[in-house]
């Protein structure tokens, strides 16, 4: 049964894919929790995880792994053959290296909070590019989708039409949801997590990400 389990997580990969994996996924974190220190915004996803684990005063760890273990049902139920390592280790460790990383990179490098507007967009741009680099590897691993990315690939494959509308659908729920708890006083504008880094992690992820897969397709595959 172990063998099993071991085939369908990590489907023949070499070593290469598993440190792809597993770096990227930590340099992911380290980009998530820039984009949060920068005061800008972050990406719609996170920027809902945040807005309701601050809320609820539940660490983001804790609170993110139980959303995606009820995400995760879905895709066990729709989606099977898009799990792998790679959602594992997404879905289980994003959440605690952002709590981790958060007072390491506040008490070294400082946050962005109050600073000046050229220093905040400095701030958030890096941390667009580190967190596109962990996707790109992330992604070029291929040992399997993160649940909440499942949502969108989910909807194509049952629904048909073009992954990019149903992107913009999940996306745009979760934006939703945040100003929705903005407009009834549950967080201030100020720590909702949604702002100018929102807005471009939708522009530049996919040329960022792009740049990426070309300096590391040949040493990951």
């Amino acid at each position: 049964m172990l063998s099993a389990l071991t085939d369908f997580l990590f489907k023949g990969a070499g070593i290469r894919r598993v440190l792809a994996t597993l770096i990227g996924n930590l340099i992911l974190g380290l980009g998530v929790t820039g984009l949060k220190l920068s005061g800008m915004g972050n990406d719609p996803c996170t920027a809902f995880h945040l807005a309701v684990s601050e809320y609820i005063g539940m660490s983001l760890g804790n609170y993110q792994l139980l959303i995606n273990i009820a995400l995760l049902l879905i895709q066990i139920t729709f989606g099977r053959r898009y799990i792998g390592f790679g959602t594992v280790i997404n879905m289980v460790s994003i959440g605690y290296i952002v709590d981790f990383f958060t007072p390491v990179i506040s008490q070294t490098i400082g946050n962005a909070y109050g600073a000046p507007l050229w220093y905040q967009l400095t701030y958030m741009m890096l941390s667009l590019g580190v967190l596109s680099l962990g996707v790109s590897m992330y992604q070029l691993g291929n040992m399997g989708l993160a649940p909440y990315d499942y949502l969108s690939v989910g909807l194509t494959d049952h629904y048909n039409g073009r992954y990019f509308y149903y992107r913009m659908l999940t996306d745009g729920f979760c934006c939703t949801m945040v100003i929705l708890m903005v407009y009834f006083s549950l967080v201030g504008f100020r720590e909702c997590h949604l702002g100018i880094g929102t807005v471009m992690s939708a522009l530049c992820l996919g040329p960022f990400i792009n740049l990426f897969n070309r300096l590391n397709l040949h040493w990951i595959r």
